[in-house]
Order: C-alpha cells, then sequence, then structure tokens
C-alpha cells in the first residue's frame, strides 16, 4: 500500500495508535520505531543472500546475488566475500577481501572486476572479463570447449570415439549409412551407398583438414554400394623447404632440413645465403640490379657483372651497367664515335676532335679492311697537305687501301674528318688515290 496520499496517511496514524493503546507500555513512536526495524531487516536479507534457486544457471566459481545476477564473490567490488558487501570507493576486491589501491597484474593477466585473471583459462573470464563457461568445459586459449577424455574427440560440443562412433567414423560428421558400423575408424558392413553417388571425404589425422596442404577430396560409390578410395585429398607429408605447411601443423617448414651450409628460405628452398642473389646475407634479400648488368653475392654482399659493350661508371647497382664502352671517363661514360665505316670506337675525347690517337682507333674498329693500321700517310705538298692513318692489304691490281684523315693544311684542311678508300692499289701514297668514297668519322 502506498502512502503518498494524505488520506492514506491519516488512516496508518490512526491504525497506529489504536495498535499502541492496546498494547501496555507502549506508545504510537514505539510501535512505529520497531515496525520500520522489521522491514528493513527483512529487506536487507532479501537484497544480500544468495539465491539459491538461481545459483545452478551460474558458470563455476560464481554465485548468483540478487540484483547483481551471477558475480565471482573473489573479485567483485560491488560483492566482495557474500552478497551485497561493497567494497568502499577507491578499493579493488582481491580473494574477497577489500583492498585499497590500483590493482597492478603480472604480465599475461587482466584486471576483471579487481582480480588479476588470465584470460586464456579462467573459466569465470575466457576470453573476455565476466565470459564464462558452463559446467563441463573450460578454458583453451581463451575459448569455452567441452574437454573430453582420452581416447574421445570433442565433435562440435560431444565427446566421441572416431573409432567407433557411426556419426563420427573416423573424423567428425563423417556418418555411417544404416546398418553399417564403425570400426577402427572406418564403416563396414551393410550396403553404405546408393553406386554412382559422391561424397566429400578425408583420411588425414583428425584437425588437419583445411590446413597447410591438406584439404579433402571426393568418395563414390561403386556398383557393389560401397565407398571407393578418396579421391583427390591432399594428408600430411613430411615437411621440406618450400614455403608450404606440408605437415599441415599450422607452422610452415618447421620440420624442413638443408643440407650443411644451406638454409631454408622459404619458396626459394635450401639457399648458400653467401652467394645466392636472392637470398644475400639472409633470407629475402634480394640484391639489386639494373639495364645490361646481373645481380651477383659474394660472401654476402651484393655486386653486379655488366655484360658485353658496358661499364658501371657511377657504382650504383640499381642503375646497373649505364654506360656503354669498355672504360669509365673521369667524368662519367666514355663517348661513342662513329669510324665511318659502320662501326664505332669510345674514348673520352668530345665529338670534333681529331688526333692520332683517335685516327688509330677509328681504323683498329675497322673490320671490313684487312691489314694493320699505321700513321705518316702524307699527300699534298707543304701548303696543301693530307695527314692520315691507313689500313692496307694486297698490292698492285689486288690491293685495298683505307684511311682516316685527321690533319692538314690549305685546302686539304675540309677533307679533315673522312675516311677514304681506294682498291687496285700498293702500299706506297698511291693508297690516298683515286678517292671512291669521303663518309665523315667522328
Amino acid at each position: 500500500m502506498g502512502l503518498g496520499g494524505a488520506g492514506q496517511v491519516s488512516r496508518f496514524d490512526d491504525v497506529a495508535r489504536a495498535v499502541a493503546a492496546s498494547e501496555p507500555g507502549s506508545s504510537r513512536r514505539s510501535f512505529l520505531r520497531t515496525l520500520a526495524g522489521a522491514v528493513a531487516g527483512a529487506g536487507a536479507a532479501t537484497a544480500f543472500r544468495p539465491d539459491a534457486a538461481l545459483a545452478a544457471t551460474c558458470p563455476p566459481n560464481t554465485t548468483h546475488c540478487r540484483g547483481s545476477g551471477c558475480v565471482d564473490l573473489r573479485s567483485d567490488p560491488k560483492n566482495c566475500g557474500r552478497c551485497g558487501h561493497k567494497c568502499p570507493s577507491g578499493q579493488t576486491c582481491s580473494n574477497g577481501i577489500c583492498q585499497s589501491g590500483l590493482v597492478c597484474c603480472a604480465e599475461g593477466l587482466t584486471v576483471c572486476t579487481g582480480a588479476c585473471v588470465d584470460l586464456q583459462t579462467n573459466a569465470s573470464n575466457c576470453g573476455a572479463c565476466g565470459h564464462g563457461c558452463t559446467t563441463g568445459q573450460s578454458c583453451t586459449t581463451g575459448t569455452c570447449v567441452t574437454t573430453c577424455p582420452t581416447g574421445q574427440t570433442n565433435c562440435n560440443g560431444s565427446c566421441v570415439n572416431l573409432q567407433t562412433d557411426v556419426n563420427n567414423c573416423g573424423s567428425c560428421g563423417h556418418a555411417c549409412t544404416s546398418g553399417q558400423s564403425c570400426i577402427s575408424g572406418a564403416c563396414s558392413g551393410g550396403t553404405a551407398c546408393t553406386p554412382g553417388t559422391t561424397r566429400p571425404c578425408y583420411t588425414g589425422p583428425a584437425g588437419t583438414q583445411g590446413v597447410g596442404i591438406c584439404h579433402g577430396g571426393t568418395q563414390t560409390c561403386d556398383n557393389t554400394g560401397q565407398w571407393g578410395a578418396c579421391v583427390g585429398q591432399q594428408t600430411p607429408q613430411p615437411d621440406v623447404c618450400n614455403g608450404l605447411d606440408d605437415n599441415c601443423d599450422g607452422i610452415v617448414d618447421n620440420g624442413a632440413t638443408c643440407p650443411s651450409g644451406q638454409k631454408c628460405c622459404g619458396t626459394s628452398g635450401c639457399v648458400d645465403v653467401t652467394t645466392d642473389p636472392n637470398n644475400c646475407g639472409q633470407c629475402g634479400a634480394v640484391c639489386p640490379t639494373g639495364p645490361h648488368a646481373t645481380a651477383t653475392c659474394s660472401n654476402s654482399s651484393c655486386g653486379i657483372v655488366c655484360g658485353p659493350g658496358f661499364v658501371d661508371c657511377d657504382n650504383r647497382a640499381n642503375t646497373g651497367c649505364e654506360c656503354e664502352g669498355n672504360a669509365c671517363c673521369p667524368n662519367g661514360c666514355q663517348t661513342k664515335h662513329m669510324n665511318g665505316t659502320g662501326q664505332n670506337f669510345f674514348d673520352c675525347a668530345p665529338l670534333g676532335t681529331y688526333t692520332t690517337t683517335q685516327a688509330m682507333e677509328a681504323a683498329n674498329a675497322d673490320t671490313n679492311q684487312p691489314g694493320t693500321a699505321s700513321d705518316g700517310w702524307v699527300t699534298g705538298n707543304p701548303s696543301n697537305t693530307l695527314t692520315s692513318v691507313c689500313k692496307t692489304a694486297g698490292n698492285g691490281t689486288t690491293g685495298t687501301c683505307t684511311c682516316w684523315a685527321y690533319t692538314g693544311t690549305g685546302p686539304q684542311t675540309s677533307a679533315v674528318g673522312h675516311v677514304y678508300a681506294s682498291s687496285g692499289v700498293g702500299s706506297d701514297q698511291g693508297c690516298i688515290a683515286p678517292l671512291s668514297t669521303s663518309p665523315v668519322w667522328n
């Protein structure tokens, strides 16, 4: 009955006076004090008494306290040691006792309602604070699992013997057909199937299917009504160094071994990290390279080898062999020159420079004209001369000659930088006449 209305208060007061008058030595005030104490005591006893009826629904190591639900009396600061015993502000509950100060947990432990717990193994806080496992379960790696006796396997929350269970014969979910028995993990007896039908299969150890390289296959029912072999499956194999989990234990290459002096580098296989440019010094350390170059590894250090006709002048592996030629110049790459007869030669002189050295280089680069290049071939007079390096072969009507002019005077100056070739000549000054061609060089 509520006491909010004025009339109700008046009637209650009349009742109190009447009761007090009927009891010798009693008064209205003493009656009200006695009534209030009885009400408070009944409420406290109800609020803080453990609820036995609901206790069976709580996880292990917890108690059902009315108004709080399932709690751990060892660590709940609102129900510390017993239902309704609340720790003062700033205190925590540890082992059912209110304690002052913050709770500092060791590495790997977590504070749950004031207590340090291991979320990986604590059945009352499995995976997260307050997540309790049910009766018959244990907390393993943060997950509530049904704990099975030795020789049995947890299949969808039930403990079964894979060697004899017709609904889980050999592996979880593999059910034998009606009339069959499960013997040593294989269905036998009776007609196992309808000819021509197929079903998924896997004969590897439980827990390995779908791990690493392992996967299931397909069984086909033969004409006798029996399941055939499991075709297409992959079961665990010994680990080899290949970057795969061959034994299906969830760890790549953990059982692989390599010959002495080599290291297992995943998909690269067993390698010598002192010489392998793709694993130089350590697995996965690929030596850089660039155009016209091949990466090398020597004594665990990277380098490059240049292709024919190219050199590395900046000493940077990632740019490769960036210079065409056969050597490096003080300022970098050599200059590429034409010799006028279809070949090239390289030196450090700029284009348009004509010297005895360059004319000799141009002549030596010519693979068409036989003979040996020689200097000092001069034609004209002191005021109109042309000096060349020439290559000659043969004599008389069978002789040939090619010359590279590199200096001149008077009108002959215009012939500098040209190539002259003659035939039907000897090995004298007649080599430079008659002139049949005069392409430029350099």
